[in-house]
C-alpha cells in the first residue's frame, strides 16, 4: 500500500511539473525572439502528455497492486512488454521538444528502470526461494 501510495505522489508531482512547464514559454524552442513573443499556450500536446503519464502510471500501479499473476516479477516482465519499445520511440523526439515531453521522457525512463529493478529482485528472490528449498 505504501509503494501505491508514493506512486501517486510521484505522478501527481510529475503532473503539476508537466503543467508548470507546458506554460512557460522558457521550456519551448524558438528560432528567434519574435516568435517566442507572440507564442500562445495550446492545450492540446500537454493534455495529451498527461494522459499519456497518467496511463503510464496506471500501468505502473497496476503491477504494484494486482496479485495475478503471482509472480511480480512476471508483472514487471509484461509491463516492461511494451513500456520498453515505447521509452525507445518517445526518445527519439528528443530534439528540439518542448519541455514537458522532455520530462515526458525522464518519467518514461524512469518507470522502466523501476520495472527492471523489481523484475531482477524479484527474480532473483524466487530463484533463491527455490534454491533453498
Amino acid at each position: 500500500m505504501l509503494s501505491l501510495c508514493g506512486l501517486w505522489v510521484a505522478t501527481a508531482l510529475m503532473v503539476a511539473a508537466t503543467m508548470y512547464v507546458s506554460l512557460d514559454a522558457r521550456y519551448y524552442f524558438f528560432h528567434d525572439g519574435a516568435q517566442r513573443a507572440v507564442w500562445e499556450w495550446a492545450p492540446a500536446g500537454p493534455l495529451t502528455m498527461l494522459a499519456i503519464i497518467l496511463l503510464e502510471a496506471a500501468v505502473m500501479a497496476a503491477v504494484i497492486a494486482l496479485k495475478r499473476p503471482g509472480a511480480l516479477w512476471l508483472r514487471a516482465l509484461l509491463a516492461l512488454l511494451p513500456m520498453l519499445p515505447w521509452a525507445f520511440v518517445s526518445s527519439m523526439y528528443v530534439v528540439h521538444a518542448p519541455g514537458y515531453v522532455m520530462l515526458h521522457i525522464l518519467w518514461c525512463w524512469l518507470l522502466v528502470m523501476v520495472l527492471a529493478l523489481m523484475l531482477v529482485v524479484s527474480a532473483g528472490a524466487d530463484l533463491w526461494r527455490r534454491w533453498k528449498a
